[in-house]
């Protein structure tokens, strides 16, 4: 099984080696001082209510930029979404490693809100350009495998980090943002150095087609999106519901 995981890993595009090296050392810096940012903003001043508003502020971000994100990516291609993200997510780490009271994470929270929804989902469409369609499901799967093995040691890892520079307080946790701005800086010039852009045939057609077409702008393609879709509604109300519920205990 080895011998045919590592064959397919050199038949697959370098691209998605790429996407596999990088996006992996960006999940893991972002998971870095996950379990401490509820605790960081408590420790520079935050109450409960506070807190609370913190998260709200977050979360009405993210989805008011999937919309654009994704229109862009249509328009401009999935690699400057992706990279839009990864610069937010770098300012992101700055502002928490320089805040010096619970106020200055608002702009920092919004802006998390935002880029969690420009990375991600644009790194599975790359997959599927980048990839034949017989190795799509394997290249999918075979990256939230690698990118998981990693992320098993974030907890430890940030444990001693915090432990090191002070205990479970402001200026002990963070130094994780520092480390997360290092590294965040590092994947989103690999990025942009060396992933070259896509040359995949349909997406060149699709685009072109796009070029030809009279377009009504941004609100005339969401139109087009939704138009006779009345399963993508439905689906979109229940993803509503569901987020609602597991966002209203998340904060604490």
């Amino acid at each position: 099984m080895f011998e045919s995981v590592t064959t397919f890993f050199r038949s697959i595009d370098r691209r998605i080696r790429v996407l596999f090296v990088f996006l992996g050392i960006h999940l893991w810096h972002r998971d870095l001082p996950a379990q401490y940012n509820q605790l960081y903003a408590t420790s520079l001043g935050a109450n409960p209510i506070e807190l609370g508003s913190l998260d709200s502020a977050g979360s009405i971000a993210s989805p008011l930029i999937s919309v654009p994100s994704g229109w862009i990516a249509d328009r401009f291609g999935a690699k400057k979404v992706i990279l839009i993200g990864l610069a937010m997510t770098a300012t992101v780490s700055a502002l928490y490693s320089l805040a010096s009271n619970w106020w200055m994470l608002i702009p920092a929270i919004i802006l998390y809100g935002a880029c969690q929804r420009m990375v991600m989902p644009y790194v599975d469409v790359l997959f599927i350009n980048y990839s034949k369609p017989q190795q799509r499901s394997m290249v999918m799967s075979l990256s939230r495998t690698l990118w998981a093995i990693p992320r098993l040691v974030t907890s430890v890892v940030a444990a001693i980090i915090v432990t090191y520079f002070g205990g479970v307080n402001a200026e002990g946790i963070r130094p994780l943002y520092f480390i997360q701005l290092v590294l965040g800086t590092f994947v989103f010039l690999a990025i942009a150095l060396w992933l070259a852009p896509a040359t995949n045939s349909s997406e060149r057609k699709s685009r072109m087609q796009r070029t030809r077409r009279e377009r009504g702008g941004f609100i005339a393609d969401f139109q087009e999106v939704f138009a006779g879709e009345r399963w993508l509604k439905r689906w979109l109300v229940i993803m509503i519901l569901r987020n609602v519920g597991m966002r209203l205990a998340m904060p604490f």
